[in-house]
């Protein structure tokens, strides 16, 4: 009786884990199942996903197509009034180019034509001025003259006997006075005003014949503010005259 308890235990228990088995088996497949299905589903979603996403994709390059394709087209019209605007720029500097480049022609024939005659005036005055200077010319004849200083009776020795041209060669005629005199006094002066301004080669002085020569002694002779010469002794003539390297102009 106990070995067939036994026996019936065992297959019992046998039947017992057959039956847990059976259980664990369904139990796996069951899960398995789930498993494949969310497997399924998830895939299915990855697929939609990937649709999703390739038509985002999609969407993208044609979006980036067509900006491209706008700025394509806005660099093509900005390249264009740029193009335009700087033909326009172009011509416009030509233009002007050309205006200056006539207007310094105009001057540059106008200052060849000045130049030619400035030329040619210069070469007329030297030519004068030669010619003038080849000749003896008496300056201070009947220019005007003053004085400092003049003499009580300036009536009758006014400064301008001195370029009157008249002279003697002897004493003193009352009645024919050449001669100009100041007052009594220092520091006294008489000037010739030219007229112009001239070179001066030399000055010449005619003094009184009689026992007062040697009033004029010590005077300075001036061309303008160029002393050329002094009195140093009492003579009836005086010639100051200046090396040819010397040139002095003067209006005085």
């Amino acid at each position: 009786a106990l070995v067939n308890r036994l026996d019936q235990m065992e297959i019992t228990v046998a039947e017992n884990n057959e039956s847990v088995k059976a259980a664990q088996k369904n139990e796996i497949a069951e899960k398995f199942d789930s498993l494949d299905r969310k497997v399924d589903a998830s895939i299915t979603k990855i697929g939609k996903l990937d649709l999703v996403v390739t038509d985002m994709a999609t969407d993208i390059s044609e979006r980036l197509g067509l900006i491209e394709s706008e700025i394509e087209t806005s660099t093509g019209k900005v390249e264009l009034k740029l193009e335009e605007k700087t033909s326009e720029v172009i011509d416009r500097v030509s233009e002007k180019v050309v205006t200056v480049s006539n207007g310094i022609s105009q001057i540059v024939k106008s200052s060849v034509k000045l130049s030619e005659e400035a030329v040619q005036l210069g070469t007329t005055i030297k030519t004068r001025q030669q010619v003038w200077l080849s000749e003896v010319r008496l300056i201070s004849l009947f220019k005007l003259t003053d004085e400092n200083n003049p003499h009580s009776s300036s009536r009758d020795y006014n400064p301008g006997l001195v370029v009157d041209g008249q002279f003697t060669f002897n004493d003193v005629h009352e009645n024919m006075r050449t001669y100009s005199h100041s007052n009594y006094a220092a520091n006294n002066k008489i000037w010739i005003e030219l007229g112009g301004l001239f070179r001066v080669y030399t000055v010449r002085v005619w003094n009184k014949r009689d026992n007062n020569k040697s009033l004029f002694t010590g005077t300075k002779i001036y061309v303008d503010d160029t002393l050329i010469g002094t009195a140093s002794a009492a003579y009836g003539f005086y010639d100051f005259s200046l090396p040819e390297q010397t040139v002095v102009y003067a209006l005085r």
